[in-house]
């Protein structure tokens, strides 16, 4: 009856040696640790739904959107360090949409001129197709953009914008792609582009 004891102890400490060896070994092994993931995840509020989009409120970047569940993140290292956001279609290889931030000190309508002027300096061709402010109940100031231009590749592009400026600092969002796939776009370019809201640094965001 002893020794019968004795087994049954023995095994319960060898039991309980193996359990605590895998607790410590779980928390102290890198590819475990949280801390050690090198890519900060910037999203910081999304909304899972039975829809066919994500809802992101970012409450540190002041914006909030809609993407549609067809695009894929493009992680930051691809993306550098200009923008804050960076989504690719996985439709169409052609189609982004991004999101970046500056805070530079210029009204609305030397952003504007500065965004031609890019497009023009990189792509000769670059034709604005429209242009207007954007009217709500907010003091952001907001203005779209319509650009058309040829690639390096030769494609026929476009892309399609809006510039916020909130006084503390700019924002530019915009969604790009071949013309010739307009059609296949269009409803995931105007998802994201109409649901777009800047907010400025002292307003909290309803989540």
């Amino acid at each position: 009856m002893r020794k019968r004891l004795k087994v049954i102890i023995i095994g319960l400490l060898i039991v309980l040696i193996l359990i605590v060896i895998y607790i410590i070994f779980n928390f102290r092994n890198p590819r475990n640790n949280l801390n050690n993931n090198k890519q900060i995840n910037t999203f910081k509020h999304v909304e899972k739904n039975n829809k066919n989009y994500y809802e992101i409120k970012d409450e540190y970047n002041k914006v909030d959107f809609k993407i549609s569940k067809e695009y894929e993140r493009i992680p930051n290292q691809v993306l550098g360090p200009m923008f804050i956001y960076g989504f690719k279609s996985s439709k169409d290889p052609s189609a982004k949409c991004l999101i970046s931030v500056n805070t530079k000190k210029q009204d609305i309508n030397n952003i504007i001129q500065t965004t031609l002027k890019s497009f023009k300096d990189n792509f000769r061709q670059a034709e604005l197709k429209n242009s207007k402010p954007i009217q709500d109940n907010t003091d952001i100031k907001k203005h779209y953009l319509t650009i058309e231009y040829q690639n390096k590749n030769g494609q026929i592009m476009q892309q399609h914008e809006i510039i916020g400026n909130t006084g503390q600092k700019n924002i530019f969002a915009f969604c790009r792609g071949e013309k010739a796939t307009n059609d296949i776009n269009r409803h995931d370019f105007n998802l994201f582009l109409n649901s777009l809201k800047f907010h400025k640094d002292d307003q909290k965001i309803n989540k």
